[in-house]
């Protein structure tokens, strides 16, 4: 709470109820050429809202819950096609779904990492030392057209001192695509001890902060339709959680971490069932042309 009180006095615009809408995907192609921040104002948006986006708004571990989400929509549709906007750990599992990096990849290197740098053994856990190990894990897991396969991936950051939310995309290289979603995730003083992080030559912090504490969706949600995969619809997830912020933090294993996966696998079938995804409308605009038993995210048993 500290921390929102000097954020606030950083920029009085953050008191004050804006609306941002996020360009068309007309406009993002525009952004894609220029490889340029895009700030978002009412002026920017066009009245072409007939594409669908898929929305990520970060949530801590609930990371894996997404995760286990784009898993099942991997199997039937192409991630790297359909419009995207996300940001913390949501452009994480953006970027991830667009390479067809599966959860069993992600999650066990993850770990693996966790332990190789001792994370269990330290008092402050991943405190200090999360943006290096985020950055290792990226590294090993994204292919080398990552950035191509991510050019309909806009990652949203929280710019300084203005706290104007900012889009990025047009990945100039793999590393540039990695860099943004580092910044995108960049919470206060948790990810390397630093109160923000410099990209593309501004100062930034994690990109969830209109949409999570500042009462502000439209940061994220653009005009016309959505599909907006919020850990805190899921009542499932929350009841497993225990509810709370300090619950979403706290320490885990790989074990509950595929549980949570399956999780969100549930959710998303449980969408179709109720009438709420349209799966044949989805497929036919960015579903498979076959099935290639070698790109299906398998997940390991709970």
């Amino acid at each position: 709470m500290e921390l929102l009180k000097w954020l606030c006095r950083c920029s009085p615009a953050a008191n004050k109820h804006l609306r941002f809408a996020i360009q068309d995907r007309r406009d993002l192609k525009g952004l894609q050429q220029q490889q340029i921040f895009a700030p978002w104002s009412p002026g920017t948006a066009s009245n072409n809202t007939s594409d669908l986006h898929i929305v990520w708004p970060g949530y801590g571990t609930c990371f894996f819950w997404q995760a286990g989400i784009m898993s099942r929509m991997s199997e039937e549709l192409r991630m790297a096609r359909v419009p995207t906007i996300a940001s913390s750990g949501g452009g994480l599992v953006a970027i991830l779904g667009a390479c067809e990096v599966t959860p069993a990849e992600a999650v066990q290197l993850a770990f693996r990492l966790c332990r190789e740098a001792g994370v269990y053994d330290r008092p402050l856990g991943l405190l200090g030392i999360w943006r290096d190990l985020v950055h290792r894990w990226l590294d090993e897991l994204l292919p080398a057209d990552a950035a191509s396969r991510c050019a309909q991936v806009g990652l949203v950051v929280t710019e300084l001192p203005s706290l104007q939310p900012l889009q990025l995309s047009g990945w100039h290289c793999r590393e540039d695509l990695i860099f943004a979603a580092l910044a995108s995730a960049h919470i206060p003083l948790l990810l390397d001890g630093t109160l923000a992080t410099r990209c593309r030559n501004r100062l930034v912090l994690d990109g969830n902060l209109h949409y999570a504490w500042l009462g502000g969706p439209q940061t994220l949600v653009p005009p016309g339709p959505s599909l907006v995969f919020d850990p805190r619809d899921d009542p499932h997830l929350q009841r497993e959680m225990g509810g709370g912020f300090g619950a979403i933090v706290r320490r885990m294993d790989d074990r509950r971490a595929f549980h949570l996966v399956e999780l969100g696998r549930r959710h998303y079938d449980s969408l179709v069932e109720r009438g709420v995804l349209d799966r044949h409308a989805l497929r036919a605009q960015y579903g498979r042309l076959r099935t290639d038993a070698g790109l299906l995210p398998g997940v390991p048993p709970t």
